[in-house]
């Protein structure tokens, strides 16, 4: 990752030789380990939203590749998008789980077939991590948006997806997305 271009000085009041910034997501002073430890714990999901996707605080805090996306870490059912405060398996809320048993069960809480769901398919998208290759393979999907949606929240390095195994679609490119 290329070090964004920022100012770094010593106030008076500083230690002499700390390094500071003027942080504009904040509005503030900042030191390097600062900016560091408020991006590490706002892509943890653990404080400091602002901080989340600052590329001068992944440069602090050491990460040449990091995922920018805003949706890393988050608590975000992959199929429908929405929030919850449980993931099943680490990518289903809880009404997309039940509706995901009753399809395979082929009948509902009232016993006839669920007819208004869309069909759950095997699917698999390829996409590099940091540049190494991966594949995510799910047996019971809705779209491949909801392969791409669950590799973006869960990904810790930067993501490209391969959509046909061997070219990057231009619109996937993490930066061009956000």
């Amino acid at each position: 990752m290329a070090s964004p271009q920022v100012q770094y000085f010593t106030p008076d009041w500083a230690p002499p030789g700390k390094q500071m910034f003027a942080c504009d997501r904040l509005s503030a002073t900042l030191g390097v380990e600062q900016c560091a430890t408020n991006w590490s714990r706002a892509t943890a999901g653990d404080g400091m939203l602002r901080c989340k996707g600052c590329r001068i605080g992944a440069c602090h805090a050491g990460e040449d590749q990091p995922n920018m996306s805003p949706l890393r870490g988050c608590m975000v059912c992959a199929r429908c998008q929405r929030g919850t405060n449980r993931l099943i398996f680490g990518w289903l809320c809880v009404s997309e789980y039940n509706r995901e048993k009753e399809w395979r069960a082929k009948r509902n809480a009232k016993g006839s077939y669920p007819s208004r769901m869309r069909p759950l398919d095997q699917r698999t998208v390829a996409y590099t991590e940091a540049g190494e290759p991966k594949r995510v393979t799910r047996a019971h999907t809705q779209t491949t948006e909801e392969l791409v949606f669950g590799v973006l929240r869960d990904a810790s390095r930067a993501v490209r997806f391969h959509f046909d195994g061997s070219q990057v679609a231009k619109f996937a490119l993490q930066e061009q997305l956000w």
